[in-house]
């Protein structure tokens, strides 16, 4: 072999080795010598990349914007390709758009370069209608109300399937997501006895099958750090209190699971089976009971109980609704110093299942909302003996209303907006427990009330308490309020050791606000903010120094949390017009209309991290 053809082999052959075993022609280049460098591996080149940018970023229509696209380390020749989020298009580097309609766009500029590599970036672009433009706001500073209680954070977990709870990957993967720590768990337990998985129909026949299953209740509590707290309903309305404490032994002492309540019975204004036993129930049967019987009904499950049960506790009544008022004083009355709690069921609603937005949304402001609702079940305690106002209420089934059926709005973004405005509402009003109804939809072509559908994937509701409320602070309660003409505006900030979270809810349909923080903030670090709106496909979220204030849209939510590096301390001081800046994706920040983000400054030691509003 001639000493050429032997340099040209073991050029092959180092360069076999240098492309880590797979031969590439491409890599060998003449001068085939051995002291020649071997070519870069193109794996260890730096990936391309692609950044979007536009002025403004918000105004009103028709707004007029220009984009600017730069791209990073691409092979050329390559192309460019921009979508504008309304249905336009441009390949042009750096084009203008101008934009007719109200609404946020998240305009996307897309790079493909001559070895098929692609890169994207996308910048979001707010406009107002015109004549519509947003309505001044100021978040005032209220006084610390509660400490957000550790039973506070619920859901029904009505599942698809009876093992769900533990069996589905989706289901378990979401419940590790979200705030929820107690579960209420069970669904027609009325009908059912679960110590030997049968279910009974309004005409008593039995089939096999509950519905929900307690070993696999256990099995997932078990798995959960901290371990789960949890509400078992027994059956009430055969009203048969060995029957009770039959099945509550089998649960305590053959499934090993101990919840933290009990209750007898679910919502017994609607029984019509009253006193009769499963097999001798028939559709055609009228036998309600009272409040008066079903008190005492309680009385004697509580006492059967706590026989098989010691440490066993108690919640009184799982109330239908608030207007149940002899119901709840009746229970107070008669089985007051034995239970832990009473229960209520809350679906703020029009009483239509067929609702504009504006109908849908108006009993937020209502007497019956969660805040409402509690104070009703309060005061009806309270007339019934000394101390029994004293009570706690757990909201045990809330969501959007009416409770028999799901709205039009039900399993949408709207209801999303509903739900955390109600959560604000909650926490303010120091309300015990809000359990949302319910977990997993069991139907195979709509939410309904479900945070999460048939198969686990997450509705708008789901993602508000995975994408959003997850991240709340939990500690102190500051009952604040957004001062606006705008009505249906809710906001709550709550504060632990590290953290602290406001939370605003525009729940108006058609109106936006420039909310002003209305604070002097002090900066060591960056808050983060989550926003979502109607017309996003879920919550976004930035890590951005704080601005004086944010455009809140219609149905807009917003949660900024902010790390107890920064001091709040009154009024606010104009910085540089050079700091307005604010990251695509989030609500608008006011400096970009008018108004201008903080400055980061030095923290001075030994100073308090909130101060109330120069204004309370």
């Amino acid at each position: 072999m001639g000493v050429v053809a032997l340099l040209g082999v073991l050029g092959l052959v180092l360069g076999l080795l240098l492309s880590g075993g797979v031969y590439v022609p491409a890599v060998l280049h003449p001068p085939f010598g051995l002291g020649s460098p071997a070519p870069p591996r193109t794996d260890q080149r730096q990936a391309m990349s692609a950044n979007a940018s536009a002025t403004p970023l918000s105004g009103v229509a028709p707004l007029p914007v220009t984009f600017q696209g730069s791209v990073a380390r691409a092979t050329a020749p390559f192309s460019v390709a921009w979508s504008f989020g309304d249905s336009n298009s441009s390949t042009e580097l750096s084009p203008s758009h101008s934009y007719d309609s109200a609404g946020t766009y998240i305009a996307t500029f897309q790079v493909t370069d001559a070895s098929g590599a692609t890169a994207s970036s996308s910048v979001q672009v707010v406009v107002a209608a015109p004549g519509l433009s947003a309505s001044a706001a100021a978040l005032v500073t209220g006084s610390v109300v509660a400490v957000t209680p550790g039973t506070f954070w619920s859901v029904d977990a009505q599942t698809s399937c009876a093992t769900c709870i533990s069996s589905s990957t989706a289901v378990t993967g979401y419940l590790a997501s979200v705030p929820f720590t107690w579960v209420r768990y069970g669904q027609g337990t009325d009908e059912c006895n679960i110590s030997v998985d049968r279910s009974y129909s309004p005409d008593g026949v039995a089939s096999t099958g509950c519905g929900f299953d307690l070993s696999s209740l256990k099995t997932w509590c078990d798995s959960t750090t901290p371990h789960c707290h949890s509400i078992l309903n027994l059956p009430g309305e055969n009203n048969n209190s060995r029957e009770d404490a039959a099945i509550a032994k089998w649960i305590v002492r053959t499934v090993g699971f101990q919840p933290d309540y009990w209750s007898i019975g679910n919502e017994p204004t609607g029984w019509t089976h009253y006193g009769i036993a499963w097999n001798h129930w028939k559709s055609t049967d009228n036998s309600p009971s009272s409040p008066l019987a079903y008190a005492y009904d309680v009385k004697s499950a509580m006492a059967a109980v706590k026989a098989v049960d010691p440490g066993a506790k108690f919640i009184g009544i799982e109330a239908a609704c608030s207007c149940n008022t002899l119901w709840f004083q009746d229970v107070a009355k008669v089985d007051g110093p034995g239970i832990s709690a009473l229960a209520v069921h809350v679906y703020p609603s029009s009483w239509s299942a067929t609702e504009t937005l504006a109908q849908f949304d108006a009993p937020l402001a209502g007497p019956d909302n969660v805040t409402g609702s509690v104070a009703a079940v309060h005061a009806a305690a309270a007339l019934a003996c000394t101390g029994c106002g004293k009570l706690p209420v757990f909201v045990n089934e809330f969501n959007a209303g009416p409770g028999w059926t799901p709205s039009n709005h039900a399993g949408t973004y709207a209801n999303a907006v509903f739900l955390a405005a109600s959560v604000a509402q909650a926490l303010t009003g120091n309300v015990s427990q809000l359990t949302v109804f319910d977990l997993e939809s069991s139907s195979t072509t709509e939410y309904g009330y479900a945070l999460l559908g048939y198969h686990g994937t997450p509705g708008p509701s789901g993602s508000l308490f995975s994408g959003i409320l997850a991240h709340m602070a939990r500690g102190s309660v500051t009952a604040d309020h957004v001062s606006t003409v705008v009505p249906n505006v809710w906001a709550v900030t709550t504060t632990n050791a590290t953290t602290e979270s406001i939370l605003v809810v525009n729940a108006n349909p058609t109106h936006s606000i420039d909310l002003s923080l209305g604070l002097h903030v002090v900066a060591t670090g960056l808050a983060t903010v989550f926003h979502w709106n109607s017309t996003l496909s879920g919550p976004l979220k930035a890590l951005a120094r704080l601005a004086t204030g944010y455009t809140v849209p219609s149905q807009g939510i917003l949660l900024v949390n902010l790390p107890r590096t920064f001091l709040l301390v009154g009024a606010l001081a104009p910085p540089s017009p050079a700091s307005a800046v604010q990251p695509a994706g989030l609500g608008v920040a006011t400096g970009t209309i008018g108004g201008l983000p903080v400055e980061p400054m030095a923290r001075p030691a030994g100073q308090a991290v909130r101060a109330p509003g120069t204004d309370r």
